[in-house]
C-alpha cells in the first residue's frame, strides 16, 4: 500500500511537470510523437531494451490524462514485461490506472504483471476490474479490441480457458481482422472443444498463406475428436519448430504432442516406429496413454501397434 501511495504522489508531481513542459515548449510536441514512433518500431523489431529507453525518455516528462501519455506508459510497461522487469512494469501500469481508472488495457496488463510476480489473487481481481470497464460507455472503447485481447491472453496465462473464451465471445472478437484467433483456438482445444478449436484455427488460416502451424493444429483437432485420443494442453505462445527434436520426446510440450499425434497418421511407418521407440525414455504420463490409444486404432498399421506394445512392455506398463 505504501508503494502504491508513493507512486501516486510521484505521478501527481510528474503530471504538473508534464503540463508545464508542454505549455513552455509547444514546439517539441511533434518531436515527442516522433520519438514515440521510434519506440514502436523498436518494439516491433523485438528490441525491447531500445523501446524501453525511448518510452522512458518520453515518460520522464510525467503523465497527464491524454491518450498520448497513456500510450507511452503502456508501451513502456509492455517493454518491461518482455524483459521480465516486473517491478517497473507494475509502476507503469499503476501510473496509467491512477491517472485513468477506466483504461481497460492498463488494468489487463497490470493483472498479468501481478500474476508474473506470484500475486494470483490480486491478478484475478484486477482482471475482473478490467472486464467491468470494457463497455461502450468507456471513452477508450475505440481500442477495446486490443484490451479484450490482452484480457483473453491474461486468462490464458492464468489457465482459465473458459473465461478467455467468454471474454472473446462477449466482445465478438472473432469478427475482427486483428484478433489472433489462434489464441481462441488454443483455449477451446485445452477445454477439449475440438470442433470449436478447428473453427478458430481455420479463421486464422485465412489471414496467412501456407501457415504450417495452423494447418497442423486443424488436422490434430480433427484427430483428437475422431480417434478418442488422450487430451493434452497447448501453450498459445509456442511456435512451430523447424525440425522434430527427438530429445524433446522425453518431456514433450503441448505443441510437440500435437506433432506426434499428426505424425502417427501422416508419417511413413519407419518414422513412426523410430519416434515411438524414442518414447521409451519419456516419463510423461500422457505418453503411456497415447501409446495405448494407438493400439486401439483400427486404421493403425500392425507394425506401429507392435512398436507401441514393445515400449509399454519395456516400461513395465503391460
Amino acid at each position: 500500500m505504501a508503494k502504491r501511495q508513493a507512486v501516486k504522489q510521484s505521478n501527481q508531481s510528474f503530471a504538473d511537470q508534464f503540463a508545464a513542459f508542454i505549455a513552455e515548449n509547444p514546439n517539441l510536441t511533434n518531436e515527442l510523437y516522433g520519438l514515440f514512433d521510434i519506440g514502436i518500431a523498436a518494439m516491433n523489431a523485438g528490441d525491447y531494451a531500445r523501446g524501453k529507453q525511448v518510452f522512458r525518455d518520453i515518460a520522464s516528462f510525467g503523465p497527464d490524462r491524454s491518450p498520448f501519455w497513456l500510450f507511452v506508459v503502456n508501451n513502456l510497461g509492455a517493454c518491461c514485461i518482455a524483459e521480465k522487469q516486473y517491478e517497473e512494469a507494475m509502476q507503469c501500469f499503476l501510473a496509467a490506472v491512477e491517472n485513468e481508472p477506466a483504461y481497460t488495457f492498463s488494468l489487463a496488463m497490470l493483472s498479468r504483471v501481478y500474476f508474473a510476480m506470484g500475486e494470483r489473487e490480486l491478478a484475478t481481481s484486477t482482471l475482473q476490474q478490467a472486464e467491468k470497464t470494457c463497455i461502450p460507455e468507456n471513452p477508450y472503447w475505440t481500442v477495446h479490441t486490443d484490451a479484450a485481447m490482452v484480457m483473453v491472453e491474461a486468462y490464458m496465462t492464468f489457465g482459465d480457458y473458459r473465461s478467455a473464451l467468454r471474454v472473446a465471445l462477449d466482445n465478438n472478437m472473432a469478427a475482427y481482422e486483428e484478433t489472433n484467433c489462434h489464441v481462441l483456438a488454443v483455449a477451446a482445444f485445452n477445454l477439449q472443444r475440438f470442433k470449436e478449436a478447428r473453427k478458430y484455427w481455420r479463421l486464422e488460416q485465412q489471414k496467412v498463406d501456407e501457415n504450417r502451424l495452423m494447418s497442423l493444429l486443424v488436422r490434430v483437432a480433427l484427430l483428437m475428436e475422431e480417434k478418442d485420443l488422450p487430451p493434452f494442453q497447448i501453450d498459445f505462445t509456442e511456435e512451430m519448430p523447424d525440425d522434430l527434436d527427438i530429445n524433446e520426446l522425453h518431456f514433450p510440450s503441448g505443441l510437440m504432442k500435437a506433432i506426434l499425434v499428426d505424425l502417427m497418421w501422416s508419417g511413413n511407418i519407419a518414422v513412426r516406429i523410430a519416434v515411438i521407440e524414442q518414447m521409451a525414455m519419456s516419463e510423461d504420463p500422457w505418453v503411456k496413454l497415447f501409446l495405448r490409444a494407438l493400439q486401439a486404432q483400427p486404421d493403425m498399421p500392425l507394425k506401429v501397434k507392435k512398436a507401441a506394445w514393445d515400449v509399454l512392455l519395456y516400461k513395465g506398463l503391460v
